[in-house]
C-alpha cells in the first residue's frame, strides 16, 4: 500500500511538472503576440481588406486601366511574421539586424487573411500593384521569392535601396510612382506616372508623410483610400 502511494505521488509530481513547464512555455508568449494569433486579428485584418476592395471598385470606376495603382506595404500589411516574433520571445532574443536578415532569408512569411484576394482584385479592376517596403536591397530576392511563392499579384515591389536607402518614410517612393521616375526597377522594366487610388499599411508612414500633413487633415480619408492594419508588435 505505501509503495502504490509513493508511486501515485510521482506520478502525481511529474503531471503537475508537466502542467507548469507547458504553462511556463505558454507564459513567455506576451500578450502582443499572442493576440496576433487570435483569431480576432485574423478578423481585423480580413475586415480592412474585405473594406478596401469593396471601396476600391467605386475608385476604380472612372479610372482608366492601367493608368492607377494601389501601393502596400508588405510586413505585416500582407504578409506575416508572427512566426520571428514569435522564436524572439521563445528564446528571449531581441531584434537584430542579423537575426531579421537571417528570418529573411528564409522567405517563410505567410501571407495575411484577404490580402492576395485584395491583390487580385486590383489587377481585375486596371490597376496596378506596388509594394514599397522597408526591407533593404540585400532582402530583395528572399522577399520576391516569398512573394511569389505565396501567389500574389504584383507589379514592382520598391526596397530602401539605392537613392531610397534612407527614404524610411517612403516619401521620395511615392512620388517617383506618381511621377513615373522609380530609379530601382529592374533593368527593362519601366511604370508610367500613375495615379495612387488607395495605400495600405500597418504604418502611418505607409499611408502619408507625417511631416507635411498631420493626422487631422487626413483623418477623413481613412476606409476611403487609406487602409490601415493592426500591428501592436512592434
Amino acid at each position: 500500500m505505501k509503495s502504490r502511494r509513493i508511486v501515485l505521488s510521482v506520478l502525481l509530481c511529474a503531471a503537475l511538472g508537466c502542467a507548469a513547464a507547458h504553462s511556463a512555455g505558454r507564459a513567455k508568449l506576451p500578450n502582443d503576440i499572442a493576440w496576433c494569433e487570435s483569431d480576432a486579428y485574423k478578423a481585423c485584418v480580413l475586415q480592412a481588406w474585405v473594406g478596401g476592395a469593396a471601396r476600391l471598385r467605386e475608385l476604380a470606376k472612372t479610372e482608366k486601366p492601367g493608368g492607377w495603382c494601389v501601393v502596400l506595404d508588405a510586413d505585416e500589411t500582407i504578409i506575416s511574421n508572427l512566426e520571428f516574433q514569435k522564436m524572439l520571445a521563445a528564446t528571449g532574443t531581441s531584434h537584430s539586424r542579423k537575426n531579421w536578415t537571417e528570418w529573411c532569408e528564409k522567405a517563410a512569411a505567410t501571407a495575411l487573411p484577404g490580402a492576395k484576394e485584395y491583390c487580385a482584385l486590383v489587377r481585375e479592376l486596371g490597376g496596378r500593384v506596388i509594394i514599397v517596403t522597408n526591407r533593404d536591397g540585400g532582402a530583395k530576392a528572399a522577399a520576391l521569392k516569398n512573394l511569389d511563392a505565396l501567389g500574389f499579384a504584383y507589379d514592382a515591389v520598391i526596397f530602401r535601396e539605392g537613392p531610397y536607402a534612407w527614404d524610411r518614410n517612403k516619401t521620395m517612393r511615392r512620388e517617383g510612382i506618381e511621377k513615373g521616375t522609380v530609379k530601382t526597377l529592374p533593368e527593362g522594366k519601366g511604370l508610367p506616372p500613375l495615379k495612387i487610388l488607395m495605400l495600405g499599411g500597418d504604418k502611418l508612414h505607409d499611408l502619408y508623410d507625417g511631416e507635411r500633413v498631420s493626422f487631422d487633415q487626413v483623418k477623413d480619408r481613412f476606409a476611403k483610400d487609406l487602409i490601415v492594419l493592426p500591428n501592436p508588435m512592434y
